[in-house]
């Protein structure tokens, strides 16, 4: 198993599918930490185009099926607050972590709610995954580390919510998350206010540079600059949530409704405007 790839045993694609993008966060929630992660891959097809030549392949097995969904993210955040225990705050460290194998969602037939799941997932449409097992190895002395992550899949976009199918993931140098505090907006009282963030920022492309909150409603957007975004663009996040992407936005936390905030780059301060 190659290194940075997601792989899907059965799908046209043996080789694998290159990582895109991989986000691994940490953060204290009661004294315990809690591990984040978020993985998008590239388009299926990006290395190598795969035809169907049989009419009866099962959709697992069929290129032009995978080919109209283009690729997979499978993620602690991107449609809900996810994520799972490693272990308490005190004993968090790269030595702790250090050959350390979790298994989270062994037993999903007992779940009766998806969303409780740890990660919500985009394959084949939005399926669900579970019975994960992932073990991260320190590379020497260092803060970095592998991640050897098997898990299970359940076509349930297609009504199918066993989980029969496979997929594994190898990263090969990922550096030790820092540890945040859960309650990262300083305002206590907004730590769960909704928002909405772009995925240019959530996928890491770019940083926080636009904040407006809406006059009516006072819904919080949070994006990379003014320029108009796609609805498929947006993503629902907690005020705590962006505050831990960005610890300036702490700075905006009394903004008012028909009011936002911009800047040109990462380090400059924030400047008021009214929409």
């Amino acid at each position: 198993m190659e290194h940075d790839r997601i792989y899907f045993p059965g799908n046209p694609w043996p080789e694998g599918h290159p990582v895109e993008r991989f986000r691994w966060s940490a953060v204290e929630t009661d004294g315990d930490v809690w591990f984040g992660i978020h993985l998008k891959s590239a388009r299926y097809y990006s290395e190598r185009r795969v035809h169907e030549d049989e009419d009866d392949l099962s959709a697992w097995a069929s290129p032009t099926l995978w080919n109209n969904y283009h690729s997979c993210t499978i993620s602690t955040s991107e449609w809900h607050g996810g994520g799972f225990r490693v272990c308490e705050a005190a004993e968090f460290s790269p030595e702790f972590l250090d050959g350390l194998e979790l298994l989270v969602d062994p037993n999903p037939e007992t779940v009766e709610d998806w969303e409780d799941l740890a990660f919500q997932s985009y394959v084949l449409g939005h399926d669900n995954v579970a019975k994960h097992k992932i073990r991260f190895e320190r590379i020497g002395d260092s803060k970095r580390f592998k991640i050897i992550w098997v898990g299970a899949h359940a076509q349930s976009y297609f009504g199918d919510d066993e989980f029969t199918q496979e997929f594994s993931v190898s990263m090969s140098s990922l550096e030790f998350p820092e540890l945040n505090c859960s309650s990262s907006y300083r305002s206590s009282n907004l730590e769960n206010a909704s928002g909405m963030v772009c995925s240019h920022v959530l996928d890491e492309q770019a940083p926080i540079l636009y904040v407006s909150r809406d006059k009516n409603e006072g819904m919080w957007r949070f994006l990379c600059g003014p320029e108009d975004h796609k609805a498929e663009q947006s993503r629902e996040i907690t005020l705590g949530e962006a505050a831990r992407i960005d610890a300036s936005l702490n700075a905006l936390d009394e903004m008012s409704p028909g009011i936002g905030a911009a800047r040109e780059s990462a380090t400059d301060e924030w400047t008021p405007f009214i929409l």
